[in-house]
C-alpha cells in the first residue's frame, strides 16, 4: 500500500471520479461510516489494481462497500440477574492463505446490565466465549497444620458459596468443540445472549519437584485448549507451602470442573512438566512424577535458488490464537534448527531474517497435522523440511 494520491466524495447516486491521473497502477479504496472499508474487488485482503494509461478504459468501475454487522447480547446467571464485569471473547473462522483456523477477534467486558457488543464486524463465522466469577462466591483459604504444612485436600474447609463459572461458549457449551457458530452477513444485528451456571468449585493440591538449593520454582498453571490454542485459567485461591520439610505443594481453589492441562514451565536444565487432569472433584496431582511436557520440533531449511541462507535467519512458532508470545530459534549454517518443549497446540511456522524477506514456498511436516504453515503439535516429535523464496 502506498500513500493516497487523490480523493473523491460520491454523489447522491454513488458515482465518483478522478481526473488527470498519470498512467500507472493504483489501488482504489472506499470508506464510509457504518460500512467496511474495502478495495476494488476486495477479497480476503487481496484486491484488483486499477491500471491507467492510453487506450485503457477505467470508467464504469463498481466499488462495493458492505455494511458492518454487530454481535451483542446479555449474560445472566441462574436467577436471570445480569453478570457484570465478565470477560467476553470473540473468535472468527479464518481461511486466509488456504488455512482453516479459528482466531481471536476481540474482547469486551459486560456492563452493569450484563450487556456486551462487538461492532464493525465483517461477514463471516464467529464464536463467543464468557469467563466470569459469581459475585457472591466465597473460596475458603487453605488450612495448614501446626508446622505450616498444608492439610490434605479432603481435610480442607468447604462452603456452599465455594462455586465457580466454567468458561462458557455460545450457546451454553462448556468446551470450544461444542460451541455454536454464529454466521454473520453484512448489516446483521445478531443477539447472542446466554446464561452462566454456578457449579461447586474444585480444589486441588499439586505436588511439585523440589527446585534444588538456591533455585526458584516456577508456579504450576491451569490451561484449557480453546479452538486448538492454550487459554490460561486463573485459580481464585493460590498457596505454596512445604510438606514434610522438602516436598513443595501448591494449593489451587475456586476452579470450575472441566478438562485441563496442568503445566509447570521448564526450570533451568529441566523439561516442562505437564499433566492432563479431568477435574470432577477435589484431588491431588503429583507433577513431580509427571512426564516432561511438550515435544521437540526440528528440521532443515533451504533456499529455492540454492544460495546460502541470509545471516541470522531464525524460525518461530507463533500461536494460531494470535497470542503474541512465541518460541524461536536461530537456524544453523547448514539450515538446521531445533525447538524444544513445545506445548500441544496450533502454531504458524514463520521464518525471519534481518536482511531479507523470506516466504515458505514448500513445506513437508511429519509427526503433526499441517495445513500449509499451520502446524498442530500433539504428542510426537515434529520434523519440518521447508524450501524458502525471497520476497
Amino acid at each position: 500500500p502506498g500513500s493516497p494520491v487523490a480523493g473523491s466524495i460520491t454523489t447522491e447516486n454513488g458515482s465518483f471520479r478522478f481526473d488527470h491521473l498519470q498512467a500507472g497502477k493504483y489501488r482504489l479504496e472506499g470508506s464510509r461510516r457504518g460500512y467496511i472499508s474495502a478495495g476494488y474487488q476486495d477479497h480476503d485482503s487481496l484486491f484488483t489494481a486499477i491500471v491507467t494509461g492510453p487506450n485503457l478504459t477505467t470508467t464504469g468501475l463498481r466499488l462495493e462497500l458492505l455494511p458492518t454487522a454487530i454481535i451483542g447480547g446479555v449474560i445472566t446467571d441462574d436467577s436471570g440477574e445480569p453478570v457484570t464485569g465478565a470477560m467476553v471473547r470473540l473468535f472468527r473462522q479464518d481461511h486466509s492463505g488456504g488455512q482453516d483456523r479459528i482466531l481471536g477477534a476481540g474482547t469486551d467486558i459486560t456492563d452493569d446490565t450484563g450487556a456486551y457488543e462487538f461492532a464493525r464486524l465483517r461477514p463471516g463465522t464467529y464464536y463467543v466465549s464468557i469467563a466470569a466469577s459469581p459475585w457472591y462466591a466465597f473460596h475458603p483459604s487453605p488450612k495448614t497444620d501446626d508446622n505450616g504444612n498444608l492439610l490434605p485436600a479432603d481435610q480442607q474447609p468447604h462452603s456452599p458459596l465455594d462455586v465457580a463459572y466454567a468458561t462458557t461458549f455460545y450457546a451454553d457449551a462448556t468446551d470450544s468443540d461444542s460451541a455454536s457458530p454464529i454466521v454473520v452477513n453484512a448489516g446483521d444485528r445478531l443477539d447472542a445472549s446466554f446464561p452462566l451456571h454456578a457449579v461447586p468449585a474444585i480444589h486441588i493440591q499439586v505436588r511439585l519437584r523440589s527446585p534444588g538449593e538456591n533455585r526458584g520454582l516456577p508456579m504450576p498453571q491451569l490451561v484449557q485448549q480453546v479452538f486448538g490454542s492454550d487459554q490460561y485459567q486463573p485459580a481464585s485461591q493460590y498457596m505454596m507451602t512445604t510438606k514434610n520439610g522438602n516436598t513443595i505443594v501448591a494449593d489451587l481453589g475456586g476452579i470450575a470442573p472441566g478438562h485441563y492441562l496442568l503445566r509447570q514451565f521448564a526450570e533451568q536444565g529441566q523439561g516442562t512438566r505437564v499433566a492432563t487432569v479431568d477435574l470432577t472433584s477435589d484431588q491431588t496431582v503429583d507433577l513431580g512424577q509427571a512426564a516432561g511436557g511438550g515435544v521437540d520440533v526440528s528440521g532443515k531449511l533451504a533456499l529455492l535458488s540454492g544460495d546460502k541462507l541470509p545471516p541470522r535467519t531464525s524460525v518461530a512458532l507463533a500461536p494460531a490464537s494470535g497470542d503474541p508470545s512465541n518460541t524461536s530459534a536461530r537456524v544453523g549454517p547448514d539450515g538446521t534448527f531445533e525447538l524444544h518443549s513445545i506445548a500441544p497446540g496450533a502454531y504458524d511456522f514463520q521464518v525471519r531474517a534481518p536482511s531479507a524477506t523470506l516466504g515458505v514456498a514448500q513445506i513437508a511436516v511429519s509427526g503433526a497435522e499441517s495445513q500449509g504453515t499451520l502446524i498442530t503439535v500433539a504428542a510426537e516429535p515434529v520434523l519440518i523440511a521447508a524450501t524458502l523464496a525471497r520476497g
